[in-house]
């Protein structure tokens, strides 16, 4: 994914800084255990790798070096002696900061956009620090790296991780700044008459008169290096990244000020941090993550610089750590009610409000801020970044950065990064990650992965329409990707299933010897497994053949279409025994059923809240789903013929009864009757195939279709790597009068099934809200 084209040291011009050493102060010390900071700027750069190598590597090697002489302890090492003296940085003639030129094949675009993205894709443009050296039990940890990796003709993103014990965000923004200035002018000269004020290191800008240093290094050297607040991956994680705008943040501040009659600091970063945080907490639940307990608390914390509280103020240009804590806890009961954005606002306010506002509160908050962080919550929420370091003016030449991520919020319990939108001034980007495997995903990701059909040919005025597609994708140290493209007219799904599943097994067994051995039938192709006295096929061919080859449903890509599944678990009992208890005629009430029925009220549900064209209230919304048929010819039709086979189940309801309270129950019953009422004989089948057209070209304002079943045991295709890790059908994205639900076997759970679905972002996420608040009311 990511090839090193060059790794080497950059350190200051030889002679130009002494040799300095700098005691870490009371706001350097409780950093010392956390993990490092690390941040990515992207950049669009549509240059090729020559150009690269030729030109920009020498150039940043340059100003890296240049940068580094007036910010020369970024270059040194944290030094933590084996006795209890305080720790310091230290710079020496010769120290110097790793420096990594990389080359990614992965797509810059994708990278930049805010949707969904596995947090794995950006870990490789991080660079790694250097190892902690130990030196007679002296140990000297690094304070910086720094990678540039190249996007050919596309972009280039610059990655570093810093020591925060070294500085806070600001303090290293103005680093950065400072690199990306001396690099867009060729030089420093230019930068120091700008006006931009060189970093001051002196660490005796405060003072500590109660002796609090003493006591936070007391409490820190208790931790041993490396430690500090426990770091984990969550499973499955994933990047995101949410605009709150003007208008929206405007709306909310209104609400504060008018419902909360105290004075509060009410502004745009004090409405987005509530209204994440209460999301974040509400959106655990609604996934089934274990939560607090009523009376337990969930925590919140933020910084705030506090340079301006001292007097003399501390300067501005001061390099190190200058932070207060804003820390809050509010119990889980609170956050998830009607009014836990009121509840959340007025805390953080509250504790924005009081934060302090002079040097004596500054060091009587230092006292407690440790043991605020360590203690043992069930969720900590952080907020990293802020729309006041202004990221996105960082200038290397190119323009401004088209995206920023903050890496370092991977790990430690949920953080929230908030940064300044890049194009809209006062509105903020608040992102971070989360737990699903099944998310949102653009549908355009999956479109290359899926082979082209070879063109129709004509051939004497006969067409000549090839059956089938396959295509094999690698992704490199991770995964493969096996995608078809086939012509239904040749066969139904369950016998392309055979077939694919065949090609695995004979892939696996390196021959097709033990794959016979094993019991496995040839396919059967004649066509003369049935008989049709009543003329049908002759019926449907008159009106097959008024339709050219390549027209047939009108077909249409939804508007920036997302793909995401969604599961059925154990609440399809529920469903089924609710359907039971109220619905007194016959029924299939059967898992295919309730799901069928639950998912097709939802997406209607999802529709209106979005504000889409609905049916009128005696227009019919339609239903279908086909079902293997060869079990009912006489005698059955081989389990082994190859050919469509199949009958369908076909409904149709007014948007007015789908929509309302008992919607549900309408629908499973319509389904569970259709089910119930499908062909059992071959005359019901014949007499059925000629509804099967009609199918096609009704014309309905909306249609869902079901295509897949959980009886396909797709996950069952082993090519001798185990089980697929996903199954999509992306045939689905492309829709004729309606929306196809796909419906599979769920990978590692016997008994429940996997929806997928393809729906514009909005109306994706209206419909997830609506399907996992139904499943928690039941």
């Amino acid at each position: 994914m990511v090839t090193v084209l060059e790794h080497c040291r950059v350190a200051p011009p030889p002679g130009t800084v002494p040799e300095k050493s700098f005691p870490l102060t009371l706001f350097d010390l409780p950093w010392l255990p956390f993990p490092s900071m690390q941040r990515l700027l992207f950049y669009q750069f549509p240059h090729p790798k020559s150009h690269f190598i030729d030109t920009l590597i020498p150039k940043l090697k340059n100003s890296a070096s240049l940068t580094l002489k007036h910010f020369f302890p970024l270059a040194g090492n944290l030094i933590i002696p084996p006795d209890s003296s305080k720790p310091e940085i230290r710079y020496v003639d010769g120290n110097s900061v790793s420096l990594t030129f990389a080359e990614s094949t992965r797509d810059f675009n994708y990278l930049t956009e805010n949707h969904p993205r596995n947090v794995d894709e950006f870990h490789h443009l991080v660079p790694q620090m250097p190892q902690v050296t130990n030196v007679m039990d002296t140990l000297l940890v690094p304070l910086l790296a720094l990678q540039v990796t190249l996007f050919p003709n596309s972009g280039i993103c610059f990655g570093y991780t810093f020591h925060h014990a070294a500085a806070d965000g600001g303090s290293f923004i103005r680093f950065l700044k400072s690199w990306a200035s001396i690099t867009k002018f060729g030089g420093d000269e230019e930068w120091l008459a700008g006006g931009s004020f060189q970093p001051l290191f002196a660490r005796t800008v405060s003072n500590d008169p109660n002796g609090i240093e003493t006591s936070l290094w007391r409490q820190v050297r208790e931790i041993k290096f490396g430690e500090g607040p426990v770091q984990c991956l969550p499973s499955n994680p994933d990047r995101a990244t949410f605009v709150m705008d003007r208008a929206n943040a405007q709306r909310l501040k209104k609400m504060v000020l008018a419902r909360i009659q105290t004075q509060l600091h009410v502004s745009t970063f004090t409405v987005t941090c509530a209204y994440v945080w209460v999301c974040m907490v509400k959106s655990c639940a609604a996934i089934g993550e274990e939560v607090a307990e009523e009376e337990e608390p969930e925590g919140l914390v933020c910084v705030a610089d506090c340079r301006s509280c001292f007097k003399p103020p501390i300067p501005e240009n001061y390099f190190g750590n200058c932070l207060t804590a804003c820390f809050v806890t509010a119990k889980s009961s609170q956050l998830v009610r009607e009014e836990g954005f009121l509840t959340a606002a007025e805390l953080i306010g509250e504790a924005i409000s009081r934060r302090p506002q002079n040097e004596d509160e500054v060091l009587k908050g230092l006292e407690t801020w440790l043991l605020k962080l360590g203690m043992k919550l069930k969720r900590l929420s952080s907020v990293a970044g802020s729309p006041r370091l202004c990221v996105y003016d960082t200038d290397f030449g190119w323009g401004r950065p088209k995206k920023t991520e903050i890496i370092s919020t991977d790990v430690t319990g949920t953080a929230i990064s908030i940064n300044e939108r890049r194009d809209s001034e006062g509105d903020v980007e608040i992102d971070f990650n989360f737990l699903t495997e099944n998310h949102p995903r653009n549908a355009d990701e999956f479109h290359h992965l899926v082979p082209q059909m070879p063109l129709v040919t004509n051939v004497l005025d006969t067409i000549l329409v090839p059956l089938l597609a396959l295509q094999v994708t690698l992704f490199p140290n991770s995964g493969i990707c096996f995608g078809y493209t086939f012509h239904h007219a040749a066969a139904d799904g369950g016998s392309f299933i055979r077939f694919l599943k065949s090609w695995a097994s004979i892939t696996k067994l390196g021959g097709d010897e033990e794959w016979l051995a094993g019991g496995s039938l040839q396919p059967l192709f004649a066509r003369t497994v049935s008989i049709d006295p009543n003329g049908i096929e002759t019926s449907l061919w008159r009106q097959m053949r008024e339709i050219k080859i390549d027209e047939g449903p009108v077909q249409c890509l939804p508007s920036n279409p997302v793909r995401a599944t969604f599961v059925m678990d154990r609440n399809a009992q529920r469903l089924k025994n609710l359907v039971s208890a109220q619905t007194q005629t016959q029924l299939h009430v059967s898992t295919f059923t309730v799901t069928c029925a639950f998912v097709w009220v939802c997406i209607m549900k999802s529709g209106a809240a979005i504000g889409e064209e609905v049916a009128e209230e005696d227009e019919p919304e339609g239903w279908a789903c086909v079902a293997d048929c060869r079990s009912c010819f006489e005698p059955p039709i081989s389990e082994n013929y190859f050919g469509n086979c199949l009958t369908a189940c076909f409904v149709t309801a007014k948007s007015s009864q789908l929509v309302r309270g008992e919607g549900f129950l309408t629908a499973a019953e319509l389904i569970g009757e259709a089910i119930s009422k499908r062909p059992h004989s071959e005359d019901e089948v014949l007499k059925s195939l000629e509804k099967l057209l009609k199918l096609g070209i009704m014309k309905l304002k909306r249609l869902t279709c079901v295509p897949g079943s959980p009886r396909l045991r797709v996950y069952d295709t082993d090519f001798g790597w185990g089980r697929p890790k996903k199954t999509e059908i992306i045939s689905m994205d492309v829709k004729g009068t309606g929306t196809a639900i796909c419906i599979n076997e769920c990978r590692d759970s016997e008994g429940d099934v996997e929806i997928g679905l393809c729906f514009p972002k909005i109306q994706m996420d209206a419909f997830a809200t609506i399907f996992y608040d139904g499943l928690k009311n039941l």
